[in-house]
């Protein structure tokens, strides 16, 4: 008999997506092909997408399909400033504070065993806007009583983790985040068959 597995997914942009990157070698690709004996892991992101966005979708891509683990992973489009939109961010960041934290409370509203929140690398643009979304990121995950994956710690003084683009994760970038968040797949694993 086949031992049971969890089903995972990552929930956020095109970080989430590997943009510019092989799609054998995005951290998502990794984890699937390291855990495939004990989790299902999937991308349900959708490139350029927002907070505000997600959670129009969220209700329809995650309610009642058997997730036992959700990671949300946000911010950098949110915090991005178009010249179309006369330099705003795209989403304020009380706006942000809000819809990290509702997004966790919808998560667990619909049975989603474990719930987590992931901060962002550095990038070369936005730098101080990123980071203070980061904040908000912990301070969701500290609100709602949920695992945070820490990656703008983790990677902070990180070099070379960046397509030409100043955004967007390199294959090197890829493999930083699948050590990162490869070591906290075991516990999700535990959490969720125990």
């Amino acid at each position: 008999m086949a031992e049971p597995k969890i089903t995972m997914v990552f929930f956020g942009d095109s970080i989430c997506n590997g943009q510019g990157c092989p799609s054998n070698k995005t951290f998502v690709s990794l984890l699937a092909e390291k855990f495939e004996e004990y989790a299902d892991i999937y991308s349900m992101s959708v490139n350029g997408e927002t907070t505000r966005q997600a959670l129009l979708r969220l209700p329809y891509n995650i309610n009642g399909i058997g997730i036992d683990v959700i990671v949300f992973q946000y911010g950098l489009n949110d915090c991005n400033r178009w010249d179309t939109e006369s330099g705003c961010k795209r989403v304020s960041d009380e706006s942000f504070w809000a819809n990290m934290k509702e997004m966790a409370d919808k998560a667990r509203a619909f049975g989603i065993k474990q719930v987590a929140l992931m901060t962002n690398h550095p990038v070369d643009k936005n730098t101080q806007d990123v980071l203070r979304y980061n904040g908000y990121i912990r301070q969701a995950a500290e609100h709602n009583g949920i695992m945070l994956i820490d990656i703008g710690d983790i990677m902070h003084g990180s070099k070379n983790h960046l397509t030409s683009d100043g955004v967007h994760l390199n294959i090197d970038g890829n493999k930083q985040y699948y050590d990162i968040i490869s070591r906290r797949i075991p516990e999700f694993i535990r959490e969720c068959l125990t």
